[in-house]
């Protein structure tokens, strides 16, 4: 190829062509760097202020973790307009971000709230966008401040059929995003947790590395375990006031194994070592870059957790963590297809993986955490009724070191701190 562009192929004319690339090289990583460094500014020319917050006649410069900024009418401070993309990770099926601009007022109501870049490919090509703009518009007059204190929206999620993920995410960050902004502002009283004074702060003991067998780390929840059974499923459909998918069920017998889930933390050493077995942990070990973190899903059953999404797409659609205020959906690329564990008693599963969570979503190891599963029932040609199960995680205290850090804290208490980030309360029922 370069001797095609620059003739014989001298070393002088090699030399100079690889500095060429070079050069090029750096200006694309760099535009690709500067093209990721999205704020409000960025899509000033893909909304007005007043579709975001009605009434408001300026915006300040945003600041604040995560970011966003105050709008006013005249001195009146109305509420605050942040990109869900800066405060949460909002990558779609396609892999990048889907960008919203939102509003909310100081009451912590969603005022407005625009998509103004996506790279869905269901959306550029199969579905028309205004279908997307409707389903964002169900969000104007939610109310953020009730869900952070309470843990719990309840809101129904009206899947727009062929594109689960990306309205899934949709739904996923505005909420989480504007909880976030909510806490950064002290809109209602509420508080973050960095402000919050003295806390315990718990870390993996790393140096502990014994070995287990598959009773004892299912009895003692080193491995924690969800089972539901057909029956489960058609009343939890049933409950949801999805009748059609409740008279759909995947076998006639409700006593049939649905799905038996079982979840295990890869960065606790006596865990990871005992499931995956030497060689095997040795290969994860080499594979987590600073700050990623690891963790292992196995099932049987009916259903598949990892369904088709992922070679299709590369993305798992029915899987996604949370823990707190944050959130993460696997792709394909962060996905190990395993074979057994090396456990001794461990039964066999059809499927298990272990799964990588990337740096920037700031997970916690040593924290609760939980797998929210997506279930899907055609009850149409082109239509399918969906629910959502949470199967918690908790790293037992043997496994951790505790530390208090922070100053005491002498404002008041902040309101319902805790409530949002319960493993009992999960942060959005459907």
């Amino acid at each position: 190829m370069i001797s095609c562009f620059f003739g014989k192929p001298r070393r002088s004319s090699f030399v100079a062509a690889l500095n060429i690339l070079a050069v090029l090289f750096v200006f694309m990583m760099l535009s690709i760097t500067q093209a990721a460094a999205y704020d409000l500014s960025t899509f000033n020319n893909k909304y007005t202020l007043q579709e975001i917050m009605p009434g408001a006649e300026r915006l300040e410069p945003e600041s604040g973790t995560p970011p966003s900024a105050a709008a006013y009418r005249g001195d009146e401070l109305l509420g605050y307009v942040y990109l869900n993309s800066t405060a949460v990770n909002a990558t779609g099926y396609s892999g990048k971000p889907i960008h919203i601009v939102v509003g909310m007022d100081l009451n912590g109501i969603i005022t407005g709230l625009k998509m103004v870049k996506h790279s869905e490919p269901i959306v550029l090509i199969g579905i028309p966008e205004k279908e997307i703009t409707d389903f964002n518009n169900k969000y104007i007059g939610m109310d953020i401040l009730n869900i952070a204190k309470t843990g719990v929206s309840t809101h129904e999620i009206d899947i727009v059929s062929g594109a689960t993920v990306t309205v899934m995410i949709i739904d996923d960050t505005i909420i989480r995003a504007g909880i976030k902004v909510a806490k950064d502002r002290g809109i209602g009283g509420l508080t973050s947790a960095i402000a919050s004074g003295p806390r315990e702060v718990a870390s993996i003991k790393t140096e502990m590395d014994e070995t287990l067998d598959w009773n004892t780390m299912l009895g003692d929840g080193s491995v924690r375990r969800m089972t539901l059974s057909v029956g489960d499923v058609n009343e939890a459909f049933k409950n949801a006031g999805k009748t059609d998918a409740a008279n759909l069920p995947e076998s006639a017998n409700p006593e049939d194994t649905f799905i038996d889930l079982y979840l295990a933390s890869a960065d606790i050493p006596s865990i990871a070592h005992s499931i995956l077995g030497k060689n095997e942990y040795n290969n994860l070990q080499k594979k987590l870059k600073p700050g990623e973190s690891a963790i292992l899903i196995a099932a049987n059953g009916l259903y598949s957790f990892k369904g088709s999404g992922y070679v299709r797409g590369g993305i798992f659609d029915r899987i996604q963590l949370i823990q707190g205020d944050n959130s993460a959906r696997f792709r394909d690329r962060t996905h190990k297809r395993l074979g057994q564990y090396d456990a001794e008693g461990a039964p066999y599963f059809t499927e298990f993986g272990l799964f990588i969570i990337p740096e920037d979503m700031g997970f916690l190891p040593a924290d609760p955490w939980r797998i929210e599963l997506l279930v899907n029932r055609a009850t149409e040609a082109l239509k399918k009724e969906f629910i959502t199960f949470d199967a918690g995680y908790q790293p037992l205290d043997k496994y951790l070191e505790k530390t208090i850090v922070g100053q005491a804290d002498t404002g008041t208490e902040s309101s319902g701190e805790n409530s949002a980030t319960s493993m009992e309360t999960p942060l959005w029922q459907k």
